[in-house]
């Protein structure tokens, strides 16, 4: 594993053997209420870093495509608004395709596990903007799921209309949330004064559900919530020593075309 230094999720192995990432999933997986078998289930994981979600999917029987940023360039960081660019760069593997594949900082742990378990996941770059039937050669999924995304993101409607795109059943979704009393606030920018420039918007539960009904989805339940538990704790420094990947409840939209 010293190809990889930096896990985002928490593996474990039958045998005994341990990979500790910022978050472990599986303690709580149960939560999100996918189906046990997803035999002939075709299933789009989108930015799927380290890729448990998608190896568990596949674990369960779907056809797995999943969509990461080539570079964290790609990311959308708080107050930079010019797009940069990377020297052109060799491959870091290729795709069953054939077209190339680029890792970002935590995107090559899931071709890792994909080489290990001999998984047959499909993997593609593209942010979640470019998510789209032309970048997906036409297909269209069962289930969309974006696990703890959209918070990272500076349009997340933008995000989820791309992903409505390519889905032919249902999307979910998690996302932090603020508590249901503000008053006339619907949502916020927690990330203001602060040194986490990966965080956007906080919205309500009802800004919530009206984020995927304006991007087209059109029946949608925000009422559930989901544990995400942190795993090795990695430390912010700024504004204070807590961990950066702290234990959280999310908000679990599930949107059905």
């Amino acid at each position: 594993m010293r190809r990889q230094p930096h896990w985002y999720h928490t593996y474990r192995f039958d045998n005994g053997f341990e990979v500790g990432g910022d978050y472990d999933i599986g303690l709580n997986i149960d939560e999100y209420g996918f189906p046990r078998d997803m035999s002939g289930m075709k299933v789009l994981d989108i930015g799927s870093a380290s890729g448990w979600f998608s190896l568990f999917f596949e674990q369960r029987g779907a056809e797995v495509t999943s969509v990461d940023a080539a570079s964290v360039l790609d990311l959308d960081r708080f107050g930079d608004y010019e797009r940069r660019s990377e020297p052109p760069r060799t491959p870091d593997a290729y795709g069953d395709d054939g077209r190339p594949l680029y890792f970002n900082d935590v995107s090559r742990g899931l071709w890792i596990m994909r080489e290990l378990l001999g998984s047959k996941i499909r993997l593609v770059n593209g942010t979640v903007y470019e998510v789209s039937p032309e970048l997906l050669r036409g297909e269209s999924f069962d289930l969309v799921f974006m696990g703890a995304v959209l918070l990272h993101l500076r349009d997340p409607m933008g995000a989820i209309r791309a992903a409505r795109s390519v889905c032919r059943g249902r999307m979910l979704a998690t996302n932090w949330l603020m508590p249901d009393a503000n008053g006339y606030r619907i949502a916020d920018l927690p990330c203001l004064g602060e040194q986490e420039f990966l965080a956007w918007w906080r919205p309500t539960r009802e800004c919530y559900a009206l984020w995927f009904k304006a991007a087209g989805f059109r029946h949608v339940d925000v009422e559930r919530t989901v544990t995400l538990t942190g795993g090795e704790p990695r430390q912010r420094h700024y504004p204070s020593d807590d961990p950066a990947n702290p234990t959280q409840l999310l908000g679990l939209a599930e949107a059905h075309v």
